[in-house]
C-alpha cells in the first residue's frame, strides 16, 4: 500500500520526473496538488489531509512514505518498484 500512496502523491504533484505538466483532471486535485508540492518528499504536509486520517499516526508510516516519494524521485518508478519487490515489501504475510 505504501508504494502505491507513494506514487500517488508523487503524481499528484503535478509533473513528471523531467518536469513535465501533468493535466489532473479532478475536482479536488487542487487542495492535494498543493499539499504534495509543499515540502517536496516530506509527507506530512500531505498526511494532514483529512482521507489519511486514519493511517497518518500508524507508526513507521511517514518516514517510509517520504523514503519512497524520495526513491521515486531519485531512481524512477520501475527501480523502486523492483527494490521494494526484492525487499519484499509487497508481499501479503
Amino acid at each position: 500500500m505504501l508504494l502505491a500512496v507513494a506514487g500517488w502523491a508523487r503524481y499528484m504533484r503535478g509533473h513528471d520526473l523531467n518536469g513535465r505538466k501533468i493535466t489532473l483532471e479532478d475536482s479536488q486535485a487542487v487542495p492535494v496538488v498543493r499539499l504534495a508540492n509543499m515540502a517536496s518528499n516530506n509527507p506530512d504536509p500531505l498526511l494532514g489531509h483529512e482521507m489519511f486520517a486514519q493511517v497518518r499516526g500508524v507508526p513507521g508510516f511517514a518516514d517510509r512514505l517520504g523514503e519512497l516519494i524520495a526513491d521515486i524521485d531519485e531512481h524512477g518508478v520501475v527501480p523502486t518498484l523492483r527494490d521494494a519487490m526484492r525487499n519484499d515489501e509487497l508481499v501479503s504475510r
